[in-house]
C-alpha cells in the first residue's frame, strides 16, 4: 500500500524538498485492487460486497473506494516518477503498473522486472535495482 499512497500524494501540493517519486508494485486504485483480490484470493465477485463496503467507507471515512484512485492523482503529478513492477506479480497485476505509467504526468520511467512477484524486484535483481534507484535519485537531485 505504500507505493500507491506515495503515488496518490504525487498529485498534491508537496513541500519543495520532495524532488521525485519512486513506487514499487503500486496498484492503480483501491477499487481495482480490491476487485482483483476478491477474485484472485477468495474467488468472489466484486458485486455486491465491494459496493456495500464502499458505501460504508463513504459513511465512515467520507470517500468511496472509487475515489481512492492512484490513476487520477498521478495525472496531476509534475515530479519525476520511477515506477517499478514485477511481471510475475499476482497480488497487484502488472497491468496496473502500465496503467499508472500511461496516466502519469511529468517525467516518468517504467521498469518491468522479469520474473519478479509482488515487491520482489529488489530480491530478484538487487544490483540492477540499486543502480536504477541511484541513477534516478542522482538525476532528480541534480535538476
Amino acid at each position: 500500500m505504500g507505493a500507491a499512497t506515495v503515488l496518490m500524494t504525487s498529485g498534491e501540493k508537496l513541500p519543495p524538498e520532495v524532488k521525485g517519486v519512486i513506487a514499487d508494485s503500486a496498484y492503480s486504485g483501491v477499487k481495482a485492487e480490491l476487485t482483483h483480490q476478491l477474485k484472485y484470493i477468495y474467488h468472489l465477485p466484486a458485486f455486491p460486497l465491494l459496493d456495500v463496503t464502499s458505501l460504508i467507507s463513504k459513511i465512515r471515512a467520507g470517500y468511496t473506494f472509487g475515489e481512492a484512485s492512484t490513476i487520477e492523482q498521478v495525472k496531476k503529478n509534475k515530479l519525476p516518477l520511477l515506477i517499478i513492477h514485477g511481471d510475475a506479480d499476482d497480488l497487484v497485476p502488472t497491468r496496473m503498473g502500465h496503467e499508472i505509467y500511461k496516466a502519469a504526468g511529468g517525467d516518468k520511467e517504467l521498469w518491468i522486472v522479469p520474473d519478479a512477484g509482488h515487491t520482489k524486484a529488489y530480491d530478484n535483481m538487487t544490483a540492477e535495482y540499486e543502480k536504477r534507484i541511484k541513477a534516478f535519485v542522482t538525476k532528480v537531485l541534480t535538476k
